[in-house]
């Protein structure tokens, strides 16, 4: 990943914290004014079902295929640094 692209994913999170602390600011319309919410949306839905899928899967024998299938969508490079950020 370009290290702009990390800044800016920084950046991004560091708003979106900060609006955290601010009475009436919601966290979730900044991430949308900074084009970042649909995308941790989604990331967010693929990572719960990735976790549902290893928690049902392995136990009954089917491997963990479908776990990693659903984790791999999941956009890691603007996912991690926006919520380290924040």
């Amino acid at each position: 990943m370009p290290a702009i692209l990390l800044l800016w994913n920084v950046l991004r999170g560091a708003l979106i914290g900060i609006s955290e602390i601010i009475p009436g600011v919601s966290g979730g319309t900044i991430a949308l004014l900074v084009g970042v919410y649909e995308r941790l949306i989604q990331s967010a839905a693929e990572l719960v079902r990735g976790v549902v899928r290893f928690v049902l899967d392995v136990p009954r024998g089917r491997g963990t295929a479908g776990a990693r299938e659903h984790l791999r969508e999941v956009s890691w490079s603007t996912v991690l640094p926006v919520g380290i950020a924040m």
